[in-house]
């Protein structure tokens, strides 16, 4: 059974001789893996607003057979903000790194959730295909950075001066 896809699947005994053949009834049986959530670690902790985060995503195929193209859905605050697909054979762990913006996401406590749970079959065990790690959008603590002023030509009665500088900010919101 090693090399079976887990699901669901039929088998039938045939036998024949020179004068005749005979089937079996079939039998079904179904083959399990166990996906987990190993670990979710992300970076950083606090993230200024309208940045990204780092989540670093361990996916592991704790049964014995394989787990073929199997989703793994990022949900930030209960909204699903990125999918992709894992195969897994038995005992096969996979590491992935996904960036999560956080664009529009206001200040305070949020929970990034990573979901594992099989799309085609019955897992065991769901109690670990989903695993919950919390972080912080933070305000931007950094003020901006002004730089290259060029005092301006004044000469006797001017009534407009014209001043340049150049004004940068990391953050975001700003005007």
């Amino acid at each position: 059974l090693n090399d079976l896809v887990s699901r669901g699947h039929a088998w039938a005994v045939r036998c024949s001789d020179n004068a005749n053949t005979a089937l079996s009834p079939e039998r079904n049986f179904t083959v399990f893996t166990d996906l987990s959530v190993e670990s979710l670690i992300l970076f950083p902790p606090n993230a200024p607003q309208g940045t990204n985060i780092t989540a670093n995503i361990t996916i592991c195929n704790l049964g014995l057979a394989r787990a073929l193209n199997q989703p793994v859905l990022i949900q930030l605050d209960g909204a699903t903000v990125a999918q992709y697909a894992v195969t897994l054979d038995g005992g096969q762990s996979h590491l992935r790194s996904q960036f999560v913006s956080l664009l529009g996401v206001p200040f305070g406590a949020h929970t990034l959730r990573a979901n594992a749970t099989p799309s085609t079959y019955a897992d065991p065990d769901f109690a670990n295909n989903i695993l919950i790690a919390t972080f912080s959008v933070v305000q931007d603590q950094d003020g901006p950075i002004v730089s290259g002023i060029q005092a301006p030509n004044i000469t006797e009665n001017t009534s407009i001066a014209a001043l340049n500088a150049n004004v940068s900010d990391e953050g975001v919101g700003v005007d």
